[in-house]
């Protein structure tokens, strides 16, 4: 069974499975009290104006990092294999088997 990485264990749900369904009535509890702390955390930060603050402008320069990332998927996906992609990819697998065997014909040490 493998746990997810928190203060409590909490089984992973088989796919297509719920989670609460999963739960039991110790993890519900653990589940809830986590859930409570970090309300109680959040409150905590929407009520310092200079924290609140930071933390905004960090969750914008982690939104325009993640665009940045996707548009690169993006390129990567529209991309079309070119023939100079395809040509040094044959190259670096003839390469590699030139390798191989020129390590068998070498003379090994004794």
């Amino acid at each position: 069974m493998m746990y997810l990485t928190c203060d409590y264990p909490v089984p992973l749900p088989a796919r297509g499975g719920k989670m609460a369904d999963k739960l039991t009535a110790e993890q519900k509890r653990w589940r809830a009290e986590s859930d409570a702390q970090t309300l109680a955390e959040a409150e905590t930060i929407a009520s310092d104006k200079t924290r609140l603050g930071a933390a905004k402008k960090e969750a914008t320069r982690m939104a325009q990092a993640a665009a940045e990332r996707a548009q690169n998927f993006v390129k990567v996906a529209t991309t079309k294999v070119t023939k100079d992609v395809k040509t040094a990819a044959k190259t670096a697998a003839n390469v590699k088997k030139s390798a191989k065997k020129a390590a068998k014909k070498a003379p090994r040490k004794r």
